[in-house]
């Protein structure tokens, strides 16, 4: 009986084990599952700069070449034409000269033939007579005549021979050079399609970066929209800095036009300087230069109002994290506009890495966000609250209402955590608060 009571308590502790592992397995399945579309969902802005970056390189790259061509070799329409038309002129005159070489040719082949004629028939003057003697006088003076004829048209066809050869060989050079002009013609539509592909890529690539900005508004606008639902921050100056950033994004997309436009420009005008020859200053381009409305707007800045945090500092929310991007004003890389970053984003260690509260303090809020993932907003004494949102996962102990000490695990994240932090409804700068 005690065997049998034995054999089932095992039974039961593998049949838990087996269900306990199948549920770790589905956990991790799940989890895996999350960190794999947090990671698509959140491509690196940073990375796109660097294609941007890459992109520009490569259509400078590009440009040294076909300015390289421009300069070393005759490519244009009008040059291919004029080549085109010497090869024409020198075969035609080839064909003139050989024609003239032919008549010569007959008129001396008749000459010598007459020159034989007069020969044999001044042999047959045998007597002294004086109509012979004056005949043969005759017969002497013309054949003199024609012999002069002869060697004259000799040297008009030996001239006509060196002629030929001269005419000849600019002809072979011509079409030589005719040659390697449409080698280069080819060469350069080559380089001038690369250029035209980098430059499409380029603007691709500044869509897909401008995409990206527009989706980093969306989520500090949805971060914001929580905390004003938590009385966290004030709506009104929620709705300042929703002004602020219209502002920013108008400028944005008035810039990325302009860039756009300026690439155009610029391809026109190297266009020109290849064909003429004839430098062309770019900065006198209609799109080299920010416009009025974007200069208004960069003027018209202001920092955001911000608390001065001079407490204690804590522990980070990420063991070993580095931070990837700072609160405050910055100005971003492509389009030259200062925006406002009210969060830090600490890079993980690892890729599951644990997330901690800062400090002792209550959750407010715990939940998921299209833009943002799972966010967890904590409330702390004196008046202030921390939010860790791009969470992979949050733990069922962690709900509103959930008192949390320093250090207590309240969440998981893939790759990178958006930390941001307030005192007294404004935003403070969260590295015066924790230790990187």
């Amino acid at each position: 009986m005690k065997l049998i009571i034995a054999i089932g308590v095992i039974a039961v502790s593998l049949l838990l084990a087996t269900t306990t592992t199948q549920k770790i397995k589905e956990s991790k399945k799940a989890i895996s599952q999350s960190t794999k579309e947090a990671k698509s969902l959140k491509k690196k802005i940073e990375g796109t700069k660097q294609n941007i970056t890459k992109a520009k390189n490569e259509i400078k790259i590009i440009d040294v070449k076909l300015t390289k061509l421009s300069q070393d070799y005759v490519y244009t329409e009008d040059e291919y034409q004029k080549v085109s038309r010497e090869v024409k002129e020198y075969e035609n005159i080839l064909i003139q000269i050989n024609q003239e070489l032919k008549v010569k040719h007959d008129a001396l082949i008749a000459l010598f033939a007459e020159q034989l004629s007069l020969v044999a028939a001044m042999k047959q003057f045998n007597d002294t007579t004086q109509s012979s003697v004056i005949s043969q006088e005759v017969y002497e003076q013309y054949r003199l005549y024609n012999q002069k004829k002869i060697m004259l048209l000799e040297k008009e066809i030996l001239s006509l021979e060196a002629t030929k050869v001269h005419k000849t060989r600019i002809a072979y050079n011509a079409k030589e050079e005719l040659g390697t002009i449409n080698k280069q013609r080819k060469t350069f539509a080559i380089q001038k399609a690369n250029q035209e592909k980098m430059v499409e890529k380029l603007n691709k690539e500044e869509e897909r970066y401008h995409a990206k900005l527009q989706s980093i508004v969306k989520r500090q606008d949805s971060l914001r929209s929580t905390l004003v639902r938590l009385n966290i921050l004030r709506s009104n100056e929620v709705a300042e800095a929703r002004r602020r950033e219209l502002a920013q994004q108008e400028a944005i997309r008035l810039e990325a036009a302009r860039k756009k436009r300026l690439r155009l420009q610029q391809a026109n005008a190297k266009n020109y300087e290849r064909k003429t020859g004839k430098k062309v200053d770019m900065g006198t381009l209609e799109a080299s230069k920010q416009s009025d409305r974007v200069k208004q707007i960069n003027s018209s800045y202001q920092e955001q109002q911000t608390f001065n945090y001079q407490g204690g500092k804590t522990i980070s929310p990420i063991s070993g994290a580095s931070v990837v991007k700072r609160f405050g004003t910055y100005e971003d890389p492509v389009y030259k506009i200062k925006i406002f970053n009210e969060s830090v984003t600490l890079q993980a260690p690892s890729s599951d890495a644990q997330v901690v509260s800062v400090l002792d303090g209550k959750v407010v809020y715990a939940g998921n966000s299209s833009m943002l993932g799972k966010v967890v907003v904590i409330a702390h004494s004196g008046n202030i609250h921390t939010v860790y949102a791009g969470l992979s996962k949050i733990p069922p102990t962690i709900r509103v209402g959930s008192t949390v000490s320093t250090g207590y695990t309240i969440g998981k994240v893939a790759k990178r955590l958006i930390f941001e932090a307030t005192k007294n409804s404004k935003h403070i700068d969260p590295l015066k608060l924790i230790r990187i």
